[in-house]
């Protein structure tokens, strides 16, 4: 049997919502069903294992009626999530927001020796510059931190003088590329 969704045109309410657990195999599943028997729509999923802990952010829309304990009842119900961390953060504005601009969209890499304060010191560089950060991953393999950063450059700001400057002042510290999402994506599909 089909599960309706909030009817188009009904009132809906926009809820961004994150779990975190151990992993196990079925938590998406298990998690998705949940949404489902509210009657939700899941809208976009951003999910990862950690060092073996389960992470995921999601945006759903649900019934207007639908509240925010109904919600997290039903997720702290599932008997493969006892225990799990759950945050929920109703989405006050939910216009249909503009994809992102495949024009200004750049992948940064980074590598260096793993020492604290590597993601804040290059966080802190793209903030003073209003570059927007879309997504980043990070690993630390044996000692060697690697990051991946998909950034949003304002076009104001010249591309090859940006990598440059980052350049210089990650001198030593870490190896950094600046690729267009595009050819990125082109390089490095199998």
């Amino acid at each position: 049997m089909k599960t309706p969704l909030p009817e188009e045109g009904s009132p809906t309410r926009r809820y961004a919502l994150s779990v975190m657990f151990r992993d196990q195999v079925g938590i998406v599943a298990d998690i998705a069903d949940a949404i489902r028997r509210l009657q939700g729509n899941l809208l976009d999923v951003s999910q990862s294992v950690l060092q073996g802990y389960f992470s995921m952010i999601l945006l759903a829309d649900f019934r207007q009626e639908t509240r925010e304990e109904q919600i997290l009842q039903e997720l702290r119900a599932l008997p493969s999530l006892q225990g799990a961390s759950f945050g929920l953060l109703e989405c006050s504005d939910t216009r249909e927001i503009p994809p992102v601009d495949r024009n200004d969209t750049y992948v940064l890499t980074a590598s260096g020796p793993d020492h604290p304060g590597l993601v804040a010191k290059l966080s802190a560089y793209l903030k003073e510059r209003a570059i927007n950060i879309v997504d980043l991953s990070s690993r630390n393999h044996q000692g060697v931190y690697t990051m991946v950063w998909q950034i949003q450059i304002p076009p104001e700001l010249d591309v090859q003088k940006l990598q440059k400057s980052m350049q210089l002042a990650f001198q030593g510290e870490l190896e950094i590329g600046l690729r267009h999402d595009a050819l990125f994506r082109v390089t490095n599909e199998i």
